[in-house]
């Protein structure tokens, strides 16, 4: 494995180690921890920054303005950030020289204050555009029903892993679970074989790394999250990290927790780490506040929690 680097586009190097011309993970770790900022959010982060007004009078600008803000806040205390081409530019351009890029690669279908329904490769993140905002890693999304046709998660899971590996960038897949019927998985025990199950079928496709939701979690129940972490571990070959979506800020330390000891590299988050500076009168003031003590503290949970990585 050699030494290369990607540089920014202030000049600025950041350093990769290189697999074949393809870029290694550990370039997204930080003290052998993967901390890492999600800020990517779209349709979920204007419903946020609308407190009461109808969600579709939130103008872009204040989409743009906050991942800018919380970029200047935040970014130095992350091991990565995920930002998206749409309204993550000028936040593109604050992120530290040392502070990886993540390029979100996806599109969702969602009605406007109502969750992501489904996802997929998004066509307008093309080679061309990775190779202008020179990322580290690439980014895409799968809502993952155990009833739905898996040659759709096939066909947008292939042209995804073709644009990161024909750029030379680490592909990061995510996924989220959906019940068969409801909102909820009736029992932690089902939304953590449903978490397994994604993760056996989606990481067969090879990517870099993967990232899952916190499994067997229900709000407020955690006691079996180390289990199913382990259990998820000991199935999938790749590095995974947990995110945030679907998990109570006051829970998601205690899951970073558990999740790590039973094998996960980090954490991916956005909502449980400044949801609650979104949705204040002063973002600014929140991120500095509440997000920046929250992002420091779920850090040290993960590098002080379970084996060397």
């Amino acid at each position: 494995m050699t030494a290369g680097a990607l540089r920014a586009a202030d000049g600025s190097q950041r350093a990769v180690a290189s697999r074949d011309g393809a870029p290694g993970v550990g370039v997204l770790r930080r003290q052998d921890r993967m901390t890492m900022l999600a800020l990517d959010q779209r349709g979920s982060l204007r419903t946020m920054l609308a407190r009461d007004r109808p969600v579709p009078q939130v103008p872009d600008a204040e989409l743009i303005s906050f991942k800018a803000q919380a970029v200047a806040a935040l970014a130095s205390h992350a091991s990565a950030v995920l930002l998206d081409s749409t309204y993550g530019r000028d936040a593109m351009a604050a992120l530290p020289g040392d502070t990886p890029l993540i390029l979100a690669a996806d599109k969702f279908r969602q009605q406007p204050g109502g969750p992501v329904d489904q996802s997929g490769f998004d066509e307008l993140v093309t080679p061309e555009l990775v190779r202008e905002l020179n990322p580290v890693a690439v980014k895409m999304l799968i809502i993952w029903r155990a009833a739905d046709d898996p040659g759709y998660r096939a066909e947008q899971i292939t042209r995804f892993l073709a644009l990161a590996r024909q750029t030379g960038r680490i592909a990061l897949l995510e996924a989220i679970t959906r019940p068969a019927a409801g909102d909820r998985f009736p029992t932690a025990a089902a939304h953590g074989a449903a978490v397994i199950a994604a993760a056996r079928e989606l990481t067969a496709y090879q990517p870099d790394v993967y990232k899952a939701e916190v499994p067997a979690y229900l709000p407020g129940r955690l006691e079996l999250v180390e289990e199913y972490s382990r259990r998820l571990s000991e199935q999938i070959a790749q590095p995974w990290v947990v995110l945030s979506n679907g998990v109570r800020a006051e829970d998601f330390t205690d899951g970073v927790r558990r999740a790590v000891t039973g094998g996960a590299s980090g954490f991916l988050a956005g909502r449980a780490i400044w949801e609650d500076a979104a949705r204040s009168g002063n973002p600014a003031e929140a991120l500095r506040s509440i997000s920046v003590p929250r992002l420091r503290a779920l850090a040290d949970v993960a590098r002080q929690s379970g084996p060397e990585k």
